[in-house]
């Protein structure tokens, strides 16, 4: 083990040390802020479990190659994109390669040839936005369906808006708080929050229940 992985260990937090000793047979979720040492936790994680063969993947090629500095001591970890695993996986169809690339609105156009062409743009990007929101949620494909099929006519009067999802910041100044604080209500569970890409925002109907339950309507 290197000498700064020593000094790594030596400053583990109790949350740290409880990834670091938690049981490997179960599933752990860690979930915290950026800058928490995240990763560097799950080297002493991986550094205790040397007679495990263990893959890490991380989401981008740059954050890979972060990753691999950091776990260049360990002999028993892989380094690799989520992307690089499918195409691994689906070497054997080599056909399937380039439907792993970037969607784009123009690879949809033929779902909307029919309009008008004026309005194609619109619409293919209209589709594009609503696969990439699937994606990034955690609602499974009925819920999903629901959601963005709701009438916002019948939704409360203060959601004139009728944004689908509301920011953190944008929480935060309906209540007149921080974004630290609605922060803080989500991770108590307080507040239920999706996360969609790098932030969480929540649905007007989250909010709304908030609100009832902290007494705020």
């Amino acid at each position: 083990m290197s000498i700064s992985c020593l000094q790594t260990k030596s400053f583990l937090t109790q949350e740290q040390q409880a990834v670091v000793d938690f049981n490997i047979d179960d599933i752990l979720i860690v979930n915290a802020y950026p800058g928490t040492r995240k990763t560097s936790t799950l080297v002493q994680f991986h550094g205790a479990r040397k007679d495990f063969k263990i893959l890490y993947l991380s989401y981008n090629s740059s954050m890979r190659k972060e990753a691999e500095v950091k776990f260049k001591h360990l002999k028993n970890v892989e380094v690799k994109t989520m992307r690089s695993l499918a195409y691994v996986e689906l070497e054997v169809q080599k056909k399937y390669k380039e439907r792993l690339e970037s969607l784009r609105a123009i690879d949809l156009f033929s779902f909307v040839e029919d309009l008008k062409e004026d309005i194609r743009s619109f619409y293919a990007t209209a589709i594009l936005k609503t696969i990439r929101y699937f994606c990034n949620t955690n609602l499974e494909f009925k819920s999903f369906l629901a959601e963005i099929s709701k009438d916002p006519s019948k939704e409360d009067g203060s959601f004139k808006e009728q944004a689908a999802y509301y920011s953190v910041d944008e929480v935060a100044k309906m209540h007149s708080v921080t974004h630290i604080i609605v922060c803080l209500w989500i991770v108590r569970g307080i507040l239920k929050g999706v996360k969609l890409g790098k932030g969480f925002y929540m649905s007007r109907e989250a909010i709304l229940d908030f609100q009832k339950t902290d007494g705020l309507t």
